[in-house]
């Protein structure tokens, strides 16, 4: 859903050349990589033990700085 969320707004933001949208986009993006490759809060599917709520939060933490 989080990539979801990135991919509407990187649309939005070319289809209405909205750089807002196209920097909030890519700070999802980053805040995304930087969790999965500190592997501390991945899911399953991800070869981790987090639930996905903590997935999230992680991200979230990262997206907000």
């Amino acid at each position: 859903m989080i990539m979801s969320g990135q991919m509407l707004l990187a649309w939005l933001g070319r289809k209405r050349n909205e750089p807002k949208a196209t920097a909030a986009a890519d700070r999802i993006q980053a805040a995304v990589k930087t969790v999965i490759a500190g592997r501390k809060h991945l899911t399953r599917d991800l070869d981790g033990d987090a639930s996905t709520t903590e997935m999230g939060d992680a991200i979230a933490a990262v997206v907000q700085g």
